[in-house]
C-alpha cells in the first residue's frame, strides 16, 4: 500500500527510516525513494512489510514467531497486522484495538496481551512450541473481550 504523508509528521530515525506518529500509534517506514528538497511537503512511500521484517528474526525463533502470528491472523478476517520496528501488532479491524503485541528476541518471543484498554497488558515471554497453544488461548480471549 502506498499513503501520502505530510513531510513534518515524521520523525528521521536512520538514513532511509522514517516514522510517522498518528492516530495514537507509531508506524515506521522504508523510504524507497529520493525525497527532493524542492517537495511541496508530501512524500510518498511504501509500508514496511512482513517479508522485511522477518529478516530481523533469529533463525532459531522464526519457525516459533511464524506461528504465533499465523494462528493470531488465523482468529478472523477482520484481524490487522501492523509491523512496526522491532515488533508485529495485532489489532481488531480498522478501529485498530490491539489484542497483542509480538516481539522477537534472540532466544525468545515476548508477547504482550490486552483484554482492555483500561487493564494493564499481561506479558508473556515464549521459548518454544510448547507454550502456544497456551498463550493462543489467552490471545483468543483478549481477541473476543478487546473492544
Amino acid at each position: 500500500p502506498r499513503f501520502l504523508v505530510n513531510v513534518a509528521d515524521l520523525v528521521c530515525l536512520e538514513m532511509g527510516l522514517l516514522v510517522w506518529t498518528g492516530a495514537n500509534r507509531t508506524t515506521t517506514f522504508i523510504i524507497k525513494k529520493h525525497v527532493d528538497a524542492s517537495m511541496t511537503g508530501f512524500v510518498s512511500f511504501e509500508k514496511r512489510d512482513y517479508h522485511d521484517f522477518k529478516k530481523q528474526i533469529s533463525n532459531e525463533m522464526k519457525p516459533l514467531f511464524e506461528t504465533i502470528r499465523t494462528q493470531c491472523l488465523a482468529l478472523d478476517e477482520n484481524v490487522v497486522e501492523d509491523v512496526r520496528m522491532h515488533r508485529i501488532v495485532f489489532g481488531k479491524s480498522m478501529t485498530f484495538r490491539w489484542f497483542a503485541d509480538v516481539k522477537p528476541d534472540a532466544d525468545k518471543i515476548v508477547v504482550k496481551i490486552q483484554k482492555s484498554r483500561k487493564e494493564t497488558p499481561q506479558v508473556f515471554e515464549i521459548q518454544n512450541n510448547d507454550q502456544v497453544s497456551e498463550l493462543m488461548c489467552l490471545i483468543t480471549s483478549a481477541f473476543k473481550q478487546i473492544s
